[in-house]
């Protein structure tokens, strides 16, 4: 916790006025969404998939990142208020779902073996009433199904004029590597793995149980 408020001050201190507020806002949430989530796990309580779902679009932690993105890339999104528009917000909202999806699906195997249920693929297994294989693959055709929509998206963006300006591909590519490099960490490190995993060579792999 140490660490992340080092960073969370470093950042902050560097940030105008608008990525500041946001950035704020967004770590804030995070932090205290993080303590319902420790609670839930303390005590073994299971929320339904949409309550789930909720609370891991905060704890992800793809906000802070979002402001990031914008603000270290010099893109200046924020201050021309182009991240109102409705476009970009989706997007976001995708990217933010499609992380933490990606996360659940490659760390579930060691979560379900320390007993934690607070995973996507345990609630649509238990919410579906179908085994571990199959709600694996629900999972895997929601995250597939955020990418298709991400693209159709990015395309209206690219036809649209009056959006398609100044810094606006430049975040939404930014959004893209987030996405992709997360998906290569969440398989390539331990912590998704638990301890003694080796990183294999291939960037991919498959999942069953």
């Amino acid at each position: 916790m140490g660490m992340l408020n080092d960073v969370y001050t470093d950042l902050k201190g560097f940030m105008k006025p608008g990525h500041k507020t946001r950035f704020s806002n967004s770590m804030i949430d995070v932090l205290d969404m993080f303590e319902v989530e420790s609670s839930w796990l303390h005590k073994k309580l299971v929320p339904n998939f949409e309550i789930y779902m909720w609370m891991r679009e905060v704890t992800a932690g793809v906000i802070p990142c979002m402001v990031a993105i914008d603000f270290l890339n010099n893109f200046g999104l924020e201050e021309e208020g182009m991240l109102d528009d409705l476009h970009i917000q989706t997007l976001e909202v995708i990217a933010n779902r499609h992380s933490f999806l990606a996360n659940d699906m490659v760390s579930f195997k060691k979560e379900w073996a320390c007993e934690q249920y607070l995973n996507s693929v345990a609630l649509v297994g238990y919410s579906s009433n179908c085994g571990l294989n199959e709600a694996m693959e629900k999972v895997a055709e929601m995250v597939q199904d955020l990418e298709k929509e991400f693209a159709d998206i990015k395309q209206k963006v690219l036809s649209n004029k009056d959006l398609n300006k100044g810094n606006v591909m430049g975040y939404v590519q930014g959004l893209e590597y987030f996405m992709a490099g997360n998906i290569e960490f969440s398989w390539l490190s331990a912590r998704y793995h638990g301890v003694g995993w080796v990183s294999p060579a291939e960037k991919y792999g498959t999942l069953e149980f």
